[in-house]
């Protein structure tokens, strides 16, 4: 810990300057070395070179040499401040020589000397020989030459800019100023470059590159970007720099593959391996001997924690203050600004930034299962959908304040009382027994967060942190977490339950333990949440159903060779070709093969019980058999194949003929247009939803494809948005623009205890690194009257009567052969498509 730190530094301090007081040298020390970190480095330092206090040695870092000379102002009388490592005169050292540090007048000395022996090159400018002033853009310039840029380069700059703006439309139109855009030009230069050096390098940069870096802002360097800044601020025309990677608007501190680039991504693109637990990430932490460890690492180091002053609990601390440790949940208290949201003052996230907001404002929203509205939960569903308060069921009683039958807010004494009244009685207001915070409480006279608190380090306590550190993470998330969602989560006591047993062996903790539990459906939210914090690996939660179901159905298999038969070929057909897959398995997917391998069962089944088996079973017996049940039961046919070719039995024939009459159920064109409209219109949905039911209405495409669309499938090129559903990227109408982007910005993915934001799918689901279900998503795009079916044959017949089968398949993801069905159904022709592609309406919105 930091004062453990602090106090051995003090301990060696007092031993090499006997004439100062332990108590005054442990007050400078604290105010000379207020991060830990420094202090880490220099008492690793003093442990092994402790006479570097008393040698003057120039090789006394800054950090000590400050530390020296605060402690000689308190009267120290054997400690030495470092000499200049050439003169060996006791003064300021500003510079460095290899290990050693020296004075300005060395180095200036140094300098010289390295002009001198310089030799003369050809000057960019005039042409003669001479040693070269200064260097810029591989270009020398001698000492006359650079002199008279450094007297132009006020005017230079000024005329690069002015020729660029003229380029870019009128000079006169700035942002309002009512300034002389000469003058704008001229203060912004004097503001925000410096000295005449540093104007003449950037004269010289802009006249030959400034066409380039006016283009693209995120190409120029440190210099460039503080002028375009300053012009901007203005009240140039000019738009603000964004990220060369992300393309946000942000400062851009950081240069990666030659562009300025946001912090965010020059920590993503200056990520290592962390030498803690050896994966991919941005280093948060440099210990003495040198190794290197990522933030997840670095909070489970001990001197990480400790006693919050204000609190009194054994926490993360996230600010270390002159009086002692604070934890994040006491700092964020402390910190008060005025909510950007709401307007009220109080403790706020980001407090001191242009983006705070309050934890009222902060709480998660859902969508609404009834109305589509991202709101509060006032309740949930018994399938667990929120609810929001305006289509919650009201609870109507007679208020005992007013006397008239309203929705009840709240209860007094056993007396019921509405939302006016319930708000000034008395009764529903009391002081938290330990935080004092006056809220509603709960039995134990507790607030919501310090009951949530609670509940979450009994669940999680420190012993069981010390034996699982990966738990720490979680264990801060759900203390993160909205209290009053906490304190729901353990009223439904179905995952708590699974979470406290599991718990109870945390050494055991593993997918296969968490699969003894309970059932797949009731441990999903348990399993997602543990996943999600690392603790336990990623697991393609279908694929590992879909193998436990087959280990289980072909018990029903009698026959050992028959079974054999079954399971070789489940994991050669199926299971073999998911686990290649680079995406996860989707429901459909598992869905799918277990039908057909249900169907095998059943093929099995049925010939015992005729007294029959897969090797005597004959081309009649077969057809008896699919004539007898349901019409999909042609998909024993690759089976059939498989246990032809290895010798399970003999050749049979199966066809089936593609019911092409189902393209005449849909909704219709108009219909389709319409829904189409109100899609683009209403607000009643979330803009994920309505992008998707845009993609199936636009183009038919299957909701099950629609869920695996990855963020890094939607990109913006030329001014135009494109999806890429198939080998070819799909162009969208304008109209879709704001759609996609708003479900980029909005992936929140519901997990137990709070809401995780995914990186990776643009419709992420409950399961970590799992799409959202073509179920789920079907079910949400039924809130905006569409019918997932009718839509999508709607929508591809009208493709195959525009479109030769081959470029739907490329644009929309469908197989060929399934594109040339549809063609054939509605007797669509190449040459068809050339005359409709000349009359092609241009949106949507046409009438």
């Amino acid at each position: 810990m930091r004062e453990q730190t602090l106090e051995e530094i003090s301990q060696i301090i007092s031993t090499a300057e006997p004439a100062v007081a332990l108590a005054t040298i442990r007050e400078v020390v604290g105010a000379a070395l207020p991060k830990h970190p420094p202090a880490k480095r220099l008492l690793a330092l003093l442990r092994t070179e402790p006479d570097l206090l008393t040698s003057a040695s120039s090789a006394m870092p800054r950090a000590l040499d400050r530390l020296v000379g605060a402690l000689l102002d308190h009267g120290a009388e054997y400690l030495q401040r470092p000499q200049c490592g050439h003169c060996g005169a006791t003064r300021p050292l500003s510079s460095r020589d290899g290990t050693s540090r020296i004075c300005y007048s060395c180095a200036a000395r140094a300098a010289r000397a390295d002009r001198a022996d310089q030799q003369p090159v050809a000057c960019h400018d005039c042409g003669r020989h001479a040693p070269a002033k200064a260097t810029v853009l591989d270009r020398p310039y001698c000492r006359g030459c650079w002199a008279r840029t450094t007297a132009s380069a006020l005017d230079r700059i000024a005329a690069v800019t002015r020729r660029h703006l003229a380029e870019a439309g009128d000079l006169a139109g700035t942002n309002g100023s009512k300034n002389d855009p000469e003058a704008v030009i001229a203060d912004a230069v004097v503001a925000g470059v410096g000295g005449s050096p540093k104007r003449a390098r950037l004269a010289l940069e802009l006249e030959q590159l400034g066409a380039i870096w006016f283009a693209d802002p995120a190409q120029g360097n440190k210099l460039f970007g503080v002028l375009y800044d300053a012009l901007h601020e203005a009240g140039l025309p000019l738009p603000r720099r964004r990220c060369g990677r992300c393309g946000r608007e942000a400062a851009l501190p950081g240069i990666i593959d030659g562009r300025r680039c946001c912090r965010r991504c020059q920590r993503h693109g200056l990520r290592t391996v962390c030498d803690g637990c050896g994966e991919l990430a941005s280093l948060e932490r440099r210990e003495p001997d040198g190794t290197r460890y990522c933030q997840r690492c670095t909070n489970t180091f001990p001197d990480e924690s400790a006693i919050c002053i204000v609190c009194g609990i054994h926490r993360l601390i996230s600010h270390r203050a002159a009086t002692g440790p604070v934890c994040g949940s006491c700092r964020g208290r402390e910190l008060v600004a005025t909510c950007t949201r709401c307007g009220r003052s109080g403790p706020c996230r980001f407090a001191g930034t242009a983006h705070a907001v309050c934890e009222p404002c902060a709480v998660t929203r859902e969508a609404c299962h009834h109305c589509g509205r991202v709101r509060t939960v006032h309740s949930r569903t018994s399938e667990g959908r929120a609810v929001c308060p305006g289509c919650a069921p009201p609870v109507i009683e007679t208020c005992t304040g007013c006397g008239r039958a309203r929705r009840v807010a709240g209860r007094g004494n056993a007396a019921a009382y509405c939302t006016s009244c319930y708000s000034k009685n008395p009764v529903s207001f009391r002081d938290c027994r330990r935080c004092g915070r006056h809220a509603y409480l709960t039995a134990e006279r507790l607030c919501d967060r310090c009951d949530a608190h609670d509940k979450i380090t009994t669940l999680l306590p420190d012993t069981l942190i010390a034996t699982r550190p990966p738990l720490r993470n979680l264990r801060d998330t759900c203390l993160a977490a909205d209290p009053a969602t906490v304190r729901g989560v353990f009223r439904r006591k179905r995952s708590t339950t699974i979470l406290r047993t599991l718990l109870a062996a945390p050494d055991a903790i593993d997918h296969a333990a968490l699969d003894a539990l309970d059932t797949p459906q009731a441990t999903r939210a348990v399993r997602s949440l543990l996943v999600e914090h690392g603790v336990l690996p990623a697991r393609d939660e279908h694929l590992a159903r879909l193998e436990t179901w087959v280990e289980h159905a072909c018990a029903r298999i009698s026959d050992p060779t028959e079974r054999r038969a079954f399971v070789s070929f489940a994991r050669w057909r199926h299971l073999r070709h998911l686990r290649n897959r680079e995406t996860p398995t989707s429901y459909g997917q598992a869905a799918s093969r277990r039908r057909e391998l249900q169907l095998i069962i059943d093929l099995l089944l049925w010939a015992r019980q005729n007294a029959t088996s897969l090797s005597t079973l004959t081309q009649d017996d077969l057809d008896r058999w699919r004539a007898g049940g349901a019409t999909d039961r042609y998909q024993v046919k690759a089976f059939l194949r498989w246990t032809n070719r290895n010798g399970y039995s003999r050749r049979f024939e199966l066809t089936h003929v593609w019911n092409s009459s189902v393209t005449a159920a849909g909704v219709g064109e108009d219909k389709r247009w319409q829904l189409l409209r109100h899609v683009l219109d209403t607000d009643r949905a979330t803009a994920s939803t309505r992008f998707a039911a845009a993609l199936l209405l636009l183009y038919g495409v299957r909701l099950h494809r629609i869920a695996t669309i990855t963020v890094t499938d939607v990109t913006r090129g030329d001014g135009l948005v494109h999806v890429t559903l198939g080998s070819e990227p799909l162009a969208l109408p304008d109209q879709l623009d704001p759609l996609a982007a708003a479900a980029l910005d909005d992936r929140g993915a519901a997990r137990l205890f709070h809401t995780a934001q995914d990186t990776h799918w643009l419709f992420p689901g409950t399961n970590a690194g799992q799409p959202i279900s073509a179920d789920t998503l079907t079910d949400r795009v039924a809130t905006l009257g569409i019918s997932a079916i009718n839509a999508r044959r709607t929508a591809l017949a009208s493709l195959a009567m525009q479109l030769p089968p081959v470029i739907i398949a490329r644009l929309t993801g469908l197989d060929v052969a399934t594109a040339s069905r549809w063609a054939d159904a509605v007797s669509a022709s190449n040459a068809r498509y050339a005359a409709v592609a000349a009359n092609r309406s241009p949106g949507p919105h046409q009438d």
